[in-house]
């Protein structure tokens, strides 16, 4: 009689389907058994052979290791889709299992470094979603704006801004125009995590997707999941003005611009780090133009091919997307000191090692490059250097100590 592997973890198989794209019927012809029990292996109802196990493992380009690890937190929670209607739950379920590995990155991290604690800013907890104007939105950007230290100017990087009030950003190539951002919530480490969308995006559209789903955090971490989905325009509206407002102050836009015009917010667009057609939206909401000047503004950047997906405006490549740096100066800080080797890392959440790149914010093909902190010794100098007791070979070595990973 073949037994089944008992340590086998029916929803780390479900993760790893998701992350390749594969859908059961597909997976199951590629390891040689029906997708029904696929799905009884998903749900802990059967448990596989090794020999089923290392073809799942093999199929999908996993450690079997992997397949075998308990699972810290199983769920994101409340996810804000900024396009809920359009994009497929097989999608976002797609993106949500790198969501959950992130979430495990950071608290094995956090075994071992102190990361800035949750240092949000508070003003965003009194406001009631329902109830909330424009005007209360442009309030409420100048209270967190001061909280932050930013004043009113420039936010010269939005990246390090989030992760300076303890929010890690994570990177990701998503293969879908539909999702640009979402940020999730880690019960683990009791802290918000933003994601963002690189595929075909650029540093102007990146500012705006963080500072949208930092609305989220500040304005709709309470809402419940069915308020949610109800109000999902509302709550979408909110977030796209209090981004607008954010990254260009009321204040400081009326005083920059004199002429709301494309050319002029063009030559405003490498200073603020706004795209043209976010200006055009910031000076419609101020009521600097009408809703007529709008539209003419906008099918001008329609006709110079500014607008639609792909498409970019220019001075785009002069803004560049910033790389988080929380989690990425955290690992290369534990590794170069020994404390923990890149293996051993991966030893604890076996996944593949460019989505260890992704979430940590390496560059792609580099995780695999950092040397083994089981291979470091430290050289200490010579002490009492005399040529009668040492010969110029001579030297003391100390071994680095190592945590054991558990």
């Amino acid at each position: 009689m073949r037994v089944g592997v008992e340590r086998f973890e029916g929803i780390r198989l479900r993760q790893a389907r998701m992350s390749k794209g594969h859908r059961m019927n597909a997976l199951s012809k590629l390891v040689g058994v029906s997708s029904q029990a696929i799905g009884q292996y998903e749900r802990n109802e059967h448990k596989p052979t090794m020999d089923v196990v290392a073809r799942l493992a093999d199929e999908l380009e996993f450690e079997p290791d992997f397949l075998m690890t308990p699972v810290k937190q199983s769920d994101v929670g409340l996810v804000f889709w900024r396009d809920r209607r359009s994009e497929s739950k097989f999608a976002r379920e797609q993106t949500e299992q790198r969501m959950l590995w992130a979430l495990e990155v950071f608290e094995l991290l956090e075994g071992y470094a102190e990361f800035h604690t949750d240092a949000l800013p508070e003003v965003g907890f009194s406001y009631d979603y329902r109830f909330t104007t424009n005007d209360d939105l442009e309030r409420l950007v100048v209270q967190v704006r001061e909280e932050m230290g930013l004043g009113l100017g420039p936010i010269p990087n939005m990246t390090m801004a989030l992760e300076n009030v303890g929010i890690p950003v994570v990177l990701l190539d998503v293969p879908s125009d539909k999702q640009d951002g979402f940020q999730w919530f880690s019960d683990i480490s009791d802290r918000h995590f933003i994601g963002i969308n690189t595929k075909n995006s650029t540093g102007c559209r990146v500012r705006f997707d963080l500072a949208h789903e930092f609305a989220h955090i500040l304005l709709h971490r309470a809402v419940e999941k069915s308020d949610a989905v109800a109000n999902h325009k509302l709550l979408e509206q909110q977030a796209n003005y209090f981004a607008g407002a954010f990254l260009f102050p009321a204040e400081r836009f009326m005083e920059d611009v004199t002429v709301p015009s494309i050319d002029y917010f063009l030559s405003l667009k490498r200073k603020w780090g706004v795209s043209v057609t976010g200006m055009i939206e910031r000076a419609f909401s101020l009521g600097m133009i009408d809703k007529f000047q709008r539209t003419d503004l906008h099918r001008s950047c329609g006709r110079r091919k500014w607008r639609g997906y792909g498409r970019s405006e220019p001075m785009d490549e002069d803004i560049p997307i910033k790389t988080p740096k929380l989690m990425r100066k955290a690992f290369e800080l534990l590794v170069n000191e020994g404390v923990i080797s890149a293996e051993g890392l991966r030893g604890a959440l076996p996944i593949p090692a460019s989505e260890f790149e992704a979430i940590i914010g390496l560059p792609k093909d580099s995780f695999n490059q950092f040397a083994s902190a089981f291979d470091k010794v430290r050289i200490l100098p010579v002490r009492n250097l005399s040529s009668a007791t040492l010969t110029k070979h001579s030297a003391e070595v100390v071994p680095f100590g190592r945590r054991e990973n558990g």
